[in-house]
């Protein structure tokens, strides 16, 4: 082995350990106060947002993230539609916004990672069922009277970010009444490295663990997300999903390499 490939494996030792660890920490601390809020009917939501944000910021450095935020993140209550490109767009927004996310019912069932979204209340939908599609467009307006921040990421699935693809429009349901946030987020590496679409976009058949080795080689990344200047209102959400997806567009760099 060379000693650039030791050095990166030294990356993975360091940076994965540090990531079991904060997570070991903050998961019970978040569980247990939030339970005692509740205890003494006290809202936990305040609680588990701190934690949660807490956890995220350490996320991203632990896995060697180095984020640039532009724009201002929306206020409570909002529907923000985000494109989709890698699991570390989760943990860059929470870090920067109140948020509850909407994702794909697989991760209800994932070991661990199941935990840990249903305690900072992530909401999951069958994409394939279009009847659930409509449960959740109902829920997620009834948490925005709450109010809540709520986090879409309407494209459906991954990409390899070099492109936003077209929104699904059935969620966008929950917003029609309301005005839409949006905004995206692209990643970059240094020279040399494996070009970000492999080694950050997470899409196709790629597997987690892998591609989360291959992330934590990397002496560290770039991760940039950009909030829109302002919330667009629109009642069709066909042409709501076409407006923001040009929106979207027009701000967005795509993912190098």
């Amino acid at each position: 082995m060379t000693r650039l490939g030791l050095l990166s494996w030294l990356r993975v030792a360091y940076r994965l350990p540090r990531l079991l660890l904060r997570t070991l920490i903050e998961y019970p601390l978040l569980v247990t106060g939030a339970a005692l809020l509740r205890a003494r009917g006290r809202d936990d939501r305040p609680w588990v947002l701190k934690i949660y944000q807490r956890w995220a910021d350490g996320a991203l450095r632990d896995l060697g993230c180095r984020l640039t935020v532009r724009g201002t993140p929306p206020q409570e209550p909002f529907l923000l539609i985000c494109n989709h490109v890698s699991y570390v767009d989760i943990i860059a927004l929470a870090s920067q916004a109140d948020c509850t996310f909407v994702a794909k019912a697989e991760i209800s069932r994932w070991p661990i990672v199941n935990r840990l979204a249903k305690s900072v209340g992530t909401l999951f939908i069958d994409r394939s069922a279009r009847r659930d599609a409509l449960r959740v467009a109902k829920r997620i307006g009834e948490l925005m009277e709450s109010p809540r921040g709520i986090v879409i990421f309407a494209e459906g699935t991954t990409s390899d970010g070099s492109t936003i693809l077209p929104l699904k429009t059935p969620l966008l349901a929950s917003g029609k009444e309301r005005p839409v946030h949006y905004a995206t987020v692209t990643y970059a590496v240094p020279v040399g490295c494996p070009p970000a679409r492999n080694s950050v976009s997470w899409w196709g058949d790629a597997s987690l663990l892998p591609h989360v080795l291959t992330l934590t080689r990397l002496p560290f990344f770039y991760a940039t997300v950009v909030f829109g200047p302002a919330p667009i209102l629109e009642p069709d959400r066909k042409r709501l999903a076409s407006i923001l997806r040009d929106a979207m567009v027009g701000q967005f760099d795509p993912v190098s390499g």
